[in-house]
């Protein structure tokens, strides 16, 4: 038979899984670690306009610092998962005042992200937010927060505005702060 394609992608760039014979994408998993870190994110701590929509990001780092180092923001639909289950997003504060909730890691997935799973990574002392993407999927994610003002009025996960059928199963969420703050579902009312 013959194959059809509207989008030129390139030799190698799919294949032809014999099992079923289907057509997929022969994309390569990212493999994010701290050295290659702004290889993927710019400045902005937005991912780069290089990565495709549906690529494997696979963060294989110790991610220690505050906002302006290790932040993600997620705006297209990805994958992203820790092949070595050794990715730790941790705020570390140099001063050691754990009272800085505007400066911790923040991992976002925002609009445009929509279908992005995010799947066997930690999080420590910072927030995970889906913010306007829809059919986000948590999986299997670690968080803490064991710092004062992290978690503080938002919670350290949230889903906000705009992110529906956002489905979280198999992970971890603890609270060793000194505020009660967990999650959060904040929803728009027409």
């Amino acid at each position: 038979g013959r194959l059809y394609a509207q989008e030129l992608k390139g030799d190698n760039a799919v294949y032809v899984d014999s099992g079923s014979s289907v057509v997929k994408d022969n994309i390569p998993p990212f493999v994010i670690t701290n050295e290659t870190f702004y290889n993927f994110f710019g400045e902005d701590n937005y991912l780069g306009n290089h990565i495709p929509e549906g690529a494997t990001l696979d963060f294989q780092c110790l991610c220690l610092g505050n906002i302006s180092d290790y932040s993600v923001y997620i705006n297209k639909p990805v994958n992203v998962i820790s092949s070595t289950r050794d990715a730790v997003f941790q705020y570390v504060d140099p001063t050691g005042d754990d009272n800085h909730k505007d400066k911790c890691i923040k991992f976002n997935v925002v609009a445009g992200a929509d279908g992005t799973n995010v799947s066997d990574i930690a999080i420590i002392n910072g927030d995970l937010f889906v913010i306007g993407a829809s059919n986000v999927t948590i999986d299997n994610v670690y968080m803490k927060a064991n710092m004062s003002a992290i978690g503080q009025s938002t919670g350290f996960i949230a889903i906000h505005t705009g992110a529906y059928y956002t489905t979280v199963k198999n992970s971890y969420f603890e609270n060793g702060g000194k505020h009660r703050s967990k999650g959060r579902i904040y929803r728009n009312f027409r």
